[in-house]
């Protein structure tokens, strides 16, 4: 309805229009036509215009709704730097603009057509100008305070893993979130692989991705520049995030590795969650929940809550029940640390 309300007063705009250049052009080149015949050039004149603009309104405000939309979307993933780049960019080509336009606009009839199409072009070209060589304008003091340093760039495996969403509950990891669409599509290339353990571990990330978007506004899904070349997944996270400034969040020791050498910085869940693990120091004492026999004779096993496996000296026998224990030594293995103790 909307648009359809919208076509109708720019065919009347239209019609309006083609009346003001018929009365210019005879006031203009001083034409002498018979009454009838004036009349009739008018007439001619306003529902040509009048139905030329209705036809063609219509196409053209469906394109500039759907130019609006994506122009929303991709408002919405540019960073502050990124907008006060095009906008000083669309300032400084209407200036250009206006001055090129200073003689043009005495121009009967043309003048003023001339100078709103020399606006819109050199506006929309210097902000889609300054807008490609962002990256070279090297304010550094200014873009330092509004940089990316805040977007975190997510891999696949911390999708998947899934602490990333508890950890964004708690608000101890501040967005905003970016999946690249080449992260999104290696888990879709998951999601639809042959093996079944693949396959679930594609369709738990795009899971746990929704749930995300659901918890946090600041879930960012971008298409890149890498998203289609043939390279590894985490060449293009490394490249994509070197050349944009952005902090990784990943899992992946070698990738953590890697991202460390260029000079990326990177958060590890896996790093934040041994941080968190409660310490254990030998003298102390703790209460574990004895859940079953350990290799050595009379051992029995527990665990903590982080997941910690905890094992006791002559615990066999207090298998099934919960008990004060001694701590005597704490040992850090390739799969985690155990704690060995004695029942006190």
């Amino acid at each position: 309805m909307f648009i359809k309300t919208l076509k109708i007063i720019l065919s009347v705009c239209g019609g309006i229009t083609g009346f003001t250049i018929v009365v210019a052009l005879m006031a203009e080149y001083n034409f002498q036509f018979s009454a009838t015949l004036t009349v009739i050039i008018y007439i001619f004149t306003i529902v040509l215009f009048t139905f030329l603009v209705y036809f063609l309104s219509g196409k053209i405000l469906i394109i500039v709704n759907k130019a609006f939309g994506k122009a929303e979307k991709s408002v919405s993933e540019l960073s502050l730097y990124e907008v006060l780049v095009s906008f000083f960019g669309l300032l400084l080509g209407l200036i250009i603009a206006n001055l090129i336009a200073i003689p043009l606009r005495n121009i009967d009839v043309i003048g003023g057509p001339i100078a709103v199409v020399l606006n819109i072009f050199f506006g929309l070209a210097g902000m889609y100008l300054l807008y490609l060589k962002r990256e070279e304008i090297t304010f550094s003091n200014f873009k330092g305070l509004i940089s990316k340093e805040s977007v975190k760039l997510v891999d696949s495996c911390v999708l998947i893993d899934g602490r990333l969403n508890e950890v964004v509950k708690t608000g101890f990891i501040k967005g905003p979130f970016l999946i690249p669409t080449f992260i999104l599509m290696e888990l879709q290339i998951l999601a639809d692989n042959n093996d079944t353990t693949k396959r679930s571990r594609g369709k738990r990330g795009l899971e746990l991705l929704e749930m995300l978007k659901k918890e946090s506004a600041n879930i960012i899904i971008k298409d890149t520049e890498f998203d289609r070349m043939d390279l590894e997944t985490d060449v293009k996270l490394i490249k994509y995030a070197q050349k944009h400034k952005y902090t990784i969040i990943t899992l992946d020791y070698n990738l953590n590795k890697v991202a460390g050498v260029t000079g990326i910085k990177v958060l590890n869940l896996n790093d934040l969650s041994s941080s968190l693990k409660m310490t254990a120091i030998p003298g102390e004492s703790m209460i574990v929940d004895i859940q079953k026999q350990g290799k050595e004779f009379g051992q029995g096993i527990g665990y903590l809550e982080d997941g910690t496996m905890v094992i006791i000296e002559n615990g066999k026998d207090f298998i099934g029940m919960t008990k004060e224990v001694i701590i005597t030594t704490v040992t850090q293995t390739s799969a985690g640390r155990l704690i060995f103790t004695k029942v006190s």
